[in-house]
């Protein structure tokens, strides 16, 4: 399907092909196939991981290890749930700054400064939760909503992550919330 896709795409103007991994469930074996599938386009591509499983560094260097030349990240990982790849991970892991720690230090105060107390105000980053769904392939949001929904215990938490993936989880759907 993806090699179709690219050729009916190829036709098209566009800057940028990505590849998102919005469920954070991808493996490195899985990255690398998409990676080298995706390399058929005649334009560059990206990859736009999310840190479901803690894989969102790696698979973003497994994909530039294939073929893929443009990696999204936020500062501190910044994003839905667990985030996607950090930016002061990827400066060092693809050497932008060549070992320049000087200019990584000021990227480090403001992360400090200003994103720090944001992501404890927010509660963004990985936790268990975001871990067990994106091993059952259960949308984000759905860990989002059963979180923020200070009611539930731990059992009830992971029994309604289950009970997502028995109703097609894969696709966020806010009628399965409101049953």
């Amino acid at each position: 399907k993806i090699s179709s896709i690219i050729d009916i795409l190829n036709d098209f103007n566009f800057d940028v092909l990505y590849f998102a991994d919005s469920l954070g469930n991808l493996d490195i074996n899985q990255t690398k196939k998409v990676a080298r599938k995706f390399k058929k386009s005649k334009k560059p591509i990206g990859i736009h991981a999310h840190n479901n499983k803690g894989l969102a560094m790696v698979n973003s260097v497994i994909a530039v290890e294939n073929g893929i030349s443009w990696v999204d990240s936020t500062v501190t990982g910044m994003g839905r749930g667990p985030g996607n790849v950090k930016t002061e991970y990827s400066v060092i892991e693809f050497k932008y700054i060549k070992n320049d720690y000087e200019k990584l230090s000021h990227l480090l105060d403001v992360i400090n400064k200003f994103f720090e107390p944001l992501k404890k105000e927010y509660m963004w980053g990985d936790n268990t939760y975001y871990y067990i769904s994106a091993n059952k392939s259960v949308h984000p949001t759905y860990v989002q909503e059963i979180i923020d929904n200070k009611n539930y215990n731990t059992n009830e938490r992971i029994a309604f992550i289950n009970q997502f993936k028995k109703n097609d989880g894969i696709k966020y759907k806010q009628e399965i919330i409101q049953q």
